[in-house]
């Protein structure tokens, strides 16, 4: 009969033991979708951050710097993924032009037909680039 008890109360110790592993095992991968969730969470906050920094940035643009419309250009005649990229939110949000020259370079007398061809353009030019629309002699396009 003793043995009998011990049996059981050994049986009823497995059980549980069995029922905590499972509890356990639950809470951890529980604790493994929490993880995973919080950092979706992170990366998302992180993205709405950079959208709100990226539409301020437009924002600031339009009100302080340019004010383009549907009749506007903005000629690429730096590269884009510069300075000059940083200005195609703006203009694309008013529905202007996004004017690409055809030599994909900086070619002052391309540059100047193309703002001749396009009244009401603007463009992102470093210092350097305007020195060597300078040297052409052309008039400004009206």
């Amino acid at each position: 009969m003793n043995n009998d008890y011990l049996q059981s109360n050994l049986d009823n110790i497995l059980k549980q033991a069995n029922d905590l592993q499972n509890s356990i095992d639950s809470m951890t991968e529980m604790m493994s979708i929490q993880t995973d969730l919080a950092a979706v969470s992170q990366r998302m906050a992180d993205k709405m951050k950079t959208t709100s920094g990226d539409m301020s940035d437009v924002r600031d643009h339009l009100a302080d710097f340019d004010d383009p419309d549907e009749n506007c250009s903005l000629i690429h005649g730096a590269p884009m993924s510069h300075g000059s990229g940083l200005y195609i939110p703006p203009y694309v949000l008013r529905g202007a032009r996004q004017v690409i020259p055809e030599s994909a370079a900086f070619d002052p007398d391309e540059f100047l037909d193309l703002c001749g061809h396009h009244p009401g353009s603007s463009a992102f030019l470093a210092p350097t680039m305007v020195q060597r629309l300078i040297q052409t002699g052309r008039p400004r396009p009206e």
